[in-house]
């Protein structure tokens, strides 16, 4: 535990002298790294310098996920509590951490009972009214800073320009859907009003993301599938993350419509399962001869879960194919339609759809 924070310390030094030399632009999990810290030296996001911007509305937000309705009791972290008298507590923060991202089940009641542990710690304060008020009008202006960020259709930031196409195209999902179905106005509102929270929100944790990727390799990330090259675009990325995962902050169509990846399909390891899994699709005889199509399902079942792949065409040429979406199955009518279709063994833990 000493090691890690002594580490931790020296990495936060590391970036504080290269904010304040300005010679090097920080990555994006620098400015996240260096925000944190912040928050915690300010205590609380009110005095956080302009670079943290971003980091202060995810702050925000993820105080408030749970219920955006804002009717819950809601808490945020007590600063000044000396971390060296719990660290057991921090040692159950790791294991709760760990339990999020890797099993298939969040375990609800675990998570509660660390909630209760650590408000009875002190680590944890109740939000009163009045913060909550504040907060909320804070919100809602990003909310139409972010409308207006999104209408913009010639970004120069490639990454902010697919993130804007992608919310544009949500926001008219649910004007189609509301105008269909008769909703209210002001639950149409309320409605989109979720969605640029959730892809605001999204965004953020696409380019940390991304940043991990281009690592080890540029985006687009390049996947090969039966003897073609498949691109791995920020827009894949994006459409996965706003459509298939946080279904606690969806807009009602989408909790209704859409599916939502369990921590099998870890976000940040999508384009890595996807090539491992593209891979051993490729050398399937039962796959292997599938011609590669625009706007076409592929089904197959990964550790007993059915999914849907879509590819699509790669800009306007339509020589080449990047990833559109990937999904579990959920959907009744998809899942009729499987009866088409014979399982086939790939390995001990993938299987592919074969047409009948």
């Amino acid at each position: 535990m000493i090691n890690r924070v002594l580490q931790a310390k020296k990495e936060i030094d590391r970036i504080n002298k290269k904010f304040a030399d300005g010679t090097e632009k920080l990555l994006p999990s620098e400015i996240d790294s260096f925000c944190s810290f912040s928050m915690v030296m300010n205590q609380g996001t009110e005095s956080l310098p302009n670079i943290c911007k971003d980091f202060k509305f995810k702050t925000i937000y993820l105080h408030y996920c749970h219920d955006l309705t804002f009717k819950s009791d809601f808490y945020k972290p007590q600063y000044g509590i000396d971390i060296n008298d719990s660290l057991s507590f921090y040692k159950e923060l790791k294991e709760n951490n760990d339990q999020s991202e890797n099993d298939a089940e969040f375990d609800n009641k675990k998570y509660q009972s660390f909630r209760d542990k650590a408000k009875q710690l002190g680590f944890e304060r109740k939000v009163d009214k009045a913060e909550i008020d504040i907060d909320i009008i804070y919100l809602n202006e990003i909310a139409n800073d972010w409308q207006i960020t999104i209408d913009v259709q010639t970004h120069s930031d490639q990454k902010l320009k697919q993130a804007s196409e992608e919310t544009r195209e949500i926001i008219r999902e649910i004007k189609r859907h509301s105008k269909k179905n008769k909703i209210v106005d002001n639950i149409r509102d309320y409605d989109i009003k979720l969605e640029l929270w959730k892809t605001k929100y999204s965004h953020y944790q696409g380019i940390l993301i991304a940043e991990q990727i281009e690592l080890e390799s540029p985006l687009p990330y390049v996947l090969k599938l039966n003897g073609k090259t498949v691109y791995f675009t920020y827009r894949s990325l994006i459409h996965i993350l706003y459509r298939h995962f946080a279904q606690l902050v969806s807009n009602r169509h989408f909790q209704q419509t859409k599916s939502f990846h369990s921590p099998i399909f870890q976000p940040q390891k999508i384009h890595l399962i996807l090539e491992n899994i593209f891979a051993r699709l490729s050398h399937n005889v039962h796959f292997k001869d599938v011609q590669l199509e625009h706007n076409v399902a592929y089904n197959f079942q990964y550790k007993d879960v059915d999914y849907q792949f879509y590819l699509k065409y790669f800009g306007d040429n339509k020589d080449k194919l990047m990833v559109s979406s990937v999904y579990p199955i959920e959907d009744m009518a998809e899942k009729g339609k499987l009866k088409d279709y014979e399982l086939k063994p790939v390995d001990s833990e993938l299987k592919v759809y074969k047409k009948l």
